[in-house]
């Protein structure tokens, strides 16, 4: 099953959009040191965004309009239990999203159910619900 979704999200998406990293690679998280992992996938999505941000750095005393928001990137272990009894681990990269790293992750993991694979529903969520 593991496989197969694999591969349906590698013909859905592009390769800078979804890479399968090997499990070994060192993420320097400790939240997925302690599973077993398979599989190890690295996203890199683009959120869909027809408004505009206000984006303020009172320290530097600047504005800046966003029209787009950047990628967000974020990391995907799925362990030997996944998708019958665990959740995939996520992880997402520090960057213009780091206030919103561990909702976003917990979110995503909210998406799973046991049983069923949710990676592309991970996708969904973050290309068109995330803001």
């Amino acid at each position: 099953m593991l496989a197969g979704e694999i591969e349906s999200l590698e013909s859905i998406l592009t390769k800078q959009e979804v890479q399968t990293i090997e499990v070994g690679t060192k993420l320097n998280e400790d939240e997925v040191s302690h599973f077993k992992i398979v599989k190890l996938l690295h996203f890199s999505i683009a959120p869909n965004f027809t408004g505009k941000i206000l984006a303020e750095d009172k320290m530097q005393k600047t504005k800046v309009e966003l029209r787009k928001l950047p990628l967000i990137e974020f990391y995907a272990a799925l362990t030997c239990d996944y998708p019958s009894v665990q959740a995939p681990l996520f992880c997402v990269k520090d960057g213009f999203y780091t206030a919103f790293k561990k909702q976003i992750a917990l979110n995503m993991s909210k998406l799973w159910s046991e049983g069923m694979p949710c990676l592309y529903d991970v996708f969904i969520y973050i290309q068109d619900s995330l803001v």
